[in-house]
């Protein structure tokens, strides 16, 4: 009897490395096929470069969220010639950590401000459906700023798995939002004097 597939999501529909694996393929396409990816959720689904990456990766995911995943992963993939171009996913840092930070290593000190706000976070967690795919699209045009890379996994729970309690990707992105404010002003109250 062969022995279960361990990288395989709980709901056995999708192994862990193919959301890793999107990634890296869009962060080796072309500058041309990439924009196209990058473009409004029905044009950029219209591509070759989406069904193939669908194909590939995505098979069993809704259509409206594969194209919502993809879109996001383009528009975070950084523009140019893909010769040496790392992919957005990395292990670390968290989504959360990013949306405080923008990727900064500095980030804190007195009177830093979030990169994504705390009442656009409310708003995105409460989202559902449409509303939720274009919110987290606005998110990540928010972020192709910072050209952060960032753990995938928890954009792909909040496409995916927006309110499954089990997985908690809406959970663990508030955690790592609120610890990393946390830490940062206590940082700032260390560096004033104030804890």
């Amino acid at each position: 009897m062969a022995e279960p597939e361990t990288s395989a999501i709980a709901d056995g529909t999708e192994p862990f490395d193919r959301i890793e694996a999107c990634a890296a393929e869009i962060s080796r396409l072309d500058p041309g096929p990439l924009a196209r990816l990058r473009r409004e959720p029905d044009e950029g689904a219209g591509t070759a470069e989406f069904w193939r990456l669908k194909h590939r990766h995505l098979q069993n995911r809704d259509h409206d969220d594969a194209v919502t995943f993809v879109q996001c992963l383009a528009i975070l993939t950084a523009k140019g010639d893909p010769e040496g171009k790392k992919p957005v996913h990395a292990a670390k840092p968290s989504l959360g950590e990013i949306l405080v930070t923008g990727g900064a290593d500095d980030w804190g000190g007195a009177g830093a401000q979030p990169v994504y706000s705390e009442p656009r976070l409310a708003r995105l967690l409460a989202s559902r459906g449409e509303t939720r795919r274009d919110l987290v699209r606005r998110m990540c045009r928010l972020l192709e700023r910072s050209g952060a890379r960032f753990d995938v996994w928890s954009l792909a729970g909040l496409i995916f798995h927006p309110h499954d309690h089990e997985r908690g990707a809406e959970q663990r992105l508030a955690e790592d939002y609120y610890g990393t404010l946390d830490r940062g002003a206590a940082a700032s109250r260390k560096d004033t004097g104030d804890a």
